[in-house]
């Protein structure tokens, strides 16, 4: 198997150099990189994260349950990483499916509070949910993309914001332009004026305000955005320091059947 690989990343190394000609990757090799790439990267990791939870939640000596646990944490962090690029070089090679579904937008946020109830907890963050009254009882929407965007705001907000602070997700519908407006605001630290305009580059962080060591590499909420604006919507925000941010994306409600290519 491990020769297979291989073989299979030089193949495709190969056609880089002789394709390319040192020029940029036409699509069709992004493409070709990327099916090579993605299982050799997922597949170790999940291994990694499995065995570490495994072992932590088995183990009863100190000594091991704390070096499985950092093991675990950090094979999550890097997964992240990797799905993330991977998701933007998908974006950029034009890779991706639209798959709208129906589903509830009052049960899809509670869903998304309750994966993130725990980062919030162990902040002291209290989340509240804002869903307006006049939501349809059911939407026409790609859910999986729009948790992605989802989970990357209310990561963030849970992450800057202080601690005792609190965090409201809003939904709204607005009827004249069929769509819908989301919006993420907390009460944390908030954006120096002077770095709006960098705030959806790749790579860019909050730099004066990281609060751990694992604070990312930069790519959410540019790759937040890019999502939003594959779905046919616009993302925007608000920030002032030591006030806070309020994040906000709008989207099309199509009808059933458009938007599937």
């Amino acid at each position: 198997m491990a020769m297979h690989s291989n073989l299979r990343w030089w193949q495709v190394w190969r056609r880089a150099v002789g394709r390319a000609k040192g020029q940029s990757l036409d699509l069709s090799l992004q493409k070709d990189f990327l099916t090579a790439i993605s299982p050799q990267l997922r597949t170790p990791l999940n291994d990694i994260i499995g065995y570490s939870e495994y072992i932590y939640h088995n183990a009863t000596e100190p000594m091991i349950r704390f070096p499985s646990q950092i093991i675990f944490e950090s094979g999550n962090q890097l997964l992240d990483l990797v799905n993330a690029w991977l998701d933007w070089s998908q974006l950029e090679a034009g890779q991706v499916v639209h798959t709208p579904t129906h589903f509830s937008l009052t049960e899809w946020l509670l869903d998304m509070l309750v994966q993130h109830r725990a980062q919030a907890a162990a902040l002291d963050v209290r989340l509240v949910p804002q869903p307006h009254a006049n939501l349809p009882p059911s939407v026409w929407l790609d859910r999986n993309h729009l948790s992605k965007v989802m989970k990357q705001l209310l990561h963030n907000a849970i992450k800057f914001s202080r601690e005792g602070g609190e965090v409201k997700v809003a939904i709204e519908y607005r009827a004249p332009f069929h769509s819908l407006v989301f919006s993420v605001q907390d009460t944390g630290v908030g954006i120096p004026l002077d770095k709006h305009s960098s705030v959806f580059q790749r790579f860019w962080q909050n730099e004066d305000y990281i609060r751990t060591p694992y604070a990312g590499a930069g790519l959410g909420l540019a790759l937040a955005k890019k999502w939003v604006e594959f779905m046919g919507g616009e993302m925007g925000f608000n920030s002032s320091p030591n006030v806070g941010s309020i994040f906000f994306f709008s989207l099309p409600l199509p009808g059933e059947g458009e938007g599937t290519a």
